[in-house]
């Protein structure tokens, strides 16, 4: 099997392992949340685990709207903010920053919306050949324009940074979405964060090699000020 219950549980492990390996790395508060994707992947892959589980067990059956909502969360919810706030942080450039600031900014308000979506409609998930299908109840037009949008924070802020090594990062993510987009259509936003969980190893690279200074200044401060 290319995707399955036990390749989303020896992903979270392996993503455990690197993200304490990470955080142990970090320098200053301003790395954290960088460091510390691997972990939030870890906790994603373990969710989608037990919605693996959950669908090829009629026994536990009754998990799957929890575990089904807690991957979907994460995906919709925490990345959008999390991806572009943790790239923000730890920039160094100052017009890097404040453009940054700006994609984080429209990286919350996509959670929020993402938010109001998990109040208004349903969502499901049923395994299709070796993947899971999340259906997400909203117009294919919305989730067309949706999908573009939630481009913005979580790919494009990685080619914003002056890092390098977060550029490349980006461009694997990227690459990751386009084979998902065409190779498994029908299961994109399972497949996408799979891939994009295995990319997040490279941070660990990313905080023992690259030097950063640390950002202590908040997000509201520098947006208002410009600096």
């Amino acid at each position: 099997m290319c995707f399955s219950t036990t390749a989303s549980f020896v992903a979270g492990t392996l993503l455990t392992v690197i993200g304490v390996a990470s955080v142990k790395k970090v320098k200053g508060p301003g790395q954290l949340m960088f460091a510390v994707i691997p972990l939030v992947f870890a906790v994603q892959q373990f969710s989608e685990g037990f919605v693996w589980m959950s669908l090829l067990n009629s026994n536990i059956d009754h998990l799957n709207p929890l575990a089904t909502n807690f991957f979907l969360w994460i995906a919709l919810f925490i990345w959008p903010a999390w991806i572009p706030l943790s790239v923000y942080f730890i920039e160094k450039e100052r017009r890097r920053k404040q453009i940054l600031s700006i994609v984080s900014l429209f990286g919350i308000i996509f959670s929020i919306l993402s938010t109001i979506y998990f109040l208004f409609y349903n969502s499901s998930s049923i395994i299709t050949p070796y993947h899971i299908h999340y259906d997400l109840e909203l117009p294919n037009q919305t989730k067309q324009i949706f999908g573009v949008l939630y481009l913005i924070p979580t790919v494009i802020s990685h080619f914003i940074s002056s890092n390098r090594k977060v550029n490349i990062m980006g461009v694997f993510v990227l690459v990751s979405y386009l084979i998902s987009i065409f190779a498994f259509n029908d299961t994109v936003l399972s497949v996408w964060c799979f891939f994009s969980a295995i990319i997040s190893v490279m941070i660990y690279n990313i905080i023992t090699r690259s030097q950063f200074v640390t950002i202590t200044k908040p997000i509201h401060t520098s947006i208002k000020s410009g600096r």
